[in-house]
């Protein structure tokens, strides 16, 4: 079996590299949908509200995602972008992604 994947309309993978493409075009969607979920018109503030554990803030925007650090309940945010249900954060030296479910936007 010899399966092509097209990566856009006028571009297709090798020849016979068939998962190569499909891991290109992947990882060109990745990179372009990050890039969307930074770009943030103006910078925003939020309140964590979290149990005494804080509200962790990770390396993606996914709950499995590394942590890079905490925000504790009712720290201040700076807002950078948003990608779906989270924010794209930094506090206190830290960048990274928080849930929505977790802080209190500010406009």
């Amino acid at each position: 079996m010899n399966y092509t994947y097209p990566l856009s309309i006028t571009q297709e993978p090798l020849a016979g590299e068939p998962m190569r493409g499909q891991i290109d075009a992947i990882v060109r969607g990745a990179v372009l949908s990050l890039a969307d979920c930074l770009r943030a018109p103006r910078v925003r503030t939020a309140t964590v509200e979290a149990d005494e554990n804080g509200l962790a803030i990770r390396t993606a925007p996914f709950p499995d995602a590394p942590c890079t650090g905490h925000a504790p309940d009712g720290a201040r945010l700076s807002v950078r972008g948003q990608c779906g249900a989270w924010y794209a954060v930094r506090y206190d030296g830290t960048e990274g992604f928080v849930s929505g479910k977790g802080i209190v936007l500010h406009y």
